[in-house]
């Protein structure tokens, strides 16, 4: 496999799958947990850390019309709740420390 990625459930509870591509990894993981919850990270083909949040088998995105409740308010890596200063730029969901 290509890419090896972080699955991370709500409760904390961490387990790695491979896939090739993002989208191949979405299928298999909406499969194997149809209402996900958490987060999944991956290091791209140029070294930068990505992640992705889940809520009920839906991807959620920072900003852009989503209600405070479907915001991300946890860092998607390291799990802290950064203020609204400290959010890195260069990664979606992710604390300035981790990103």
């Amino acid at each position: 496999m290509k890419y090896k990625y972080t699955i991370t459930k709500e409760g904390g509870e961490a387990e790695t799958m491979e896939a090739m591509s993002w989208k191949k990894l979405f299928k298999s993981l909406l499969i194997k947990y149809p209402k996900f919850s958490g987060w999944c990270s991956y290091i791209n083909k140029k070294g930068h850390v990505q992640a992705r949040a889940f809520r009920e088998g839906k991807e959620i995105h920072s900003g852009g019309g989503l209600s405070n409740t479907e915001r991300c308010t946890h860092c998607v890596i390291c799990g802290c709740t950064p203020k609204p200063d400290q959010w890195s730029s260069r990664v979606e969901n992710c604390c300035v420390d981790c990103g």
